[in-house]
């Protein structure tokens, strides 16, 4: 930390640069997500929240239309909208993005 600005002669800029709590907060995310099956659990667990607001949705008759990707959900307040064809052709990112520690 002493060699950032203005003590030192690194310039760190942002809200959060170089901040050690940050920092930390930031090892720890990636330490979670690394873990193996993270994302399996991430995505089922998502699941299950798209599936009870989708069909809490439908039990009030609320226009939506409700969108899931791994575990991205959207919900447009329209019934006009679809994934286009060539974005659900593509590997989700939630797959790009697993690995094993």
């Amino acid at each position: 930390m002493d060699l950032l600005a203005p003590g030192g002669p690194v310039y760190q800029a942002g809200t959060l640069s170089g901040n050690p709590l940050a920092m930390s907060a930031g090892i720890a995310v990636l330490d979670e997500v690394s873990k193996k099956g993270f994302y399996e659990e991430l995505n089922a667990a998502s699941g299950e929240l798209f599936t009870e607001l989708t069909s809490i949705a439908k039990r009030k008759k609320l226009p939506s239309t409700p969108l899931e990707r791994c575990s991205l959900s959207f919900f447009r307040k329209s019934r006009s909208l679809t994934m286009p064809a060539s974005i659900m052709r593509q590997k989700p990112l939630c797959q790009v993005l697993s690995f094993n520690a």
